[in-house]
């Protein structure tokens, strides 16, 4: 049996793109260069802030002009992280359900990790998460597997007890480059082929379709 599952936060639990592009826009609109389309947007995320800065930016742009860029989105985002946000329809339910099954739930993002205990402060309050691994300096960002062992040491979980939970070929990768099981949300941002392309092992249609394969397993 599945006793953990890892979810990824942006795409997968929550809907953050209109406050993400927001902030983006503003810092993006502050220092000179054109603004970014809503619809572009989910390809530009999910690799950490400064990929986000370096993908928004005209090919060509100076260190410097990339920094002031990130400085003004982080300044904005750290004050506005939810005004624009939701949680996505069967969330709440999917997870209250898995906690009652015994299984323990925990979030991993690419998000500064700040900024991710805000927003599961405000959204998921009455949720028991064992841990929240958001960006932080000794950790490499997803793809790279450390954020994952970190949270299966700290839930003593082993990999095949495991499932990684996202939208995004990175969270796929993350799922592979750590032994555990990679599943593909298909309400996120990105599509169905980048997540069977890089290795889903299952694709959920709807969040109450993880507690079924947690029933099966």
């Amino acid at each position: 049996m599945y006793k953990l599952a890892i979810f990824d936060l942006d795409g997968t639990l929550i809907n953050s793109l209109p406050d993400l592009t927001t902030a983006l826009n503003y810092a993006l609109r502050e220092c000179g260069f054109p603004q970014q389309p809503r619809e572009k947007m989910p390809y530009l995320v999910g690799n950490g802030k400064v990929k986000l800065v370096e993908r928004a930016v005209p090919i060509g742009t100076n260190k410097q002009a990339k920094e002031k860029v990130l400085g003004l989105y982080q300044q904005y985002y750290e004050k506005h992280p939810y005004e624009q946000t939701f949680v996505y329809p069967g969330i709440k339910k999917m997870l209250s359900t898995l906690l009652a099954k015994g299984v323990k739930v925990a979030i991993c993002t690419n998000k500064p990790k700040l900024d991710a205990q805000k927003i599961v402060a405000h959204f998921f309050a009455d949720v028991d998460f064992c841990a929240l691994q958001g960006d932080v300096p000794e950790l490499p960002c997803k793809p790279d597997p450390q954020k994952v062992f970190s949270i299966m040491k700290k839930a003593q979980v082993r990999a095949e007890e495991t499932l990684f939970i996202g939208d995004s070929d990175v969270d796929m990768q993350t799922a592979l480059n750590s032994g555990v099981v990679a599943v593909g949300v298909l309400w996120g941002f990105r599509s169905e082929r980048e997540l069977r392309e890089n290795g889903t092992k299952y694709l959920l249609r709807v969040p109450a379709d993880l507690e079924k394969i947690v029933d099966e397993n």
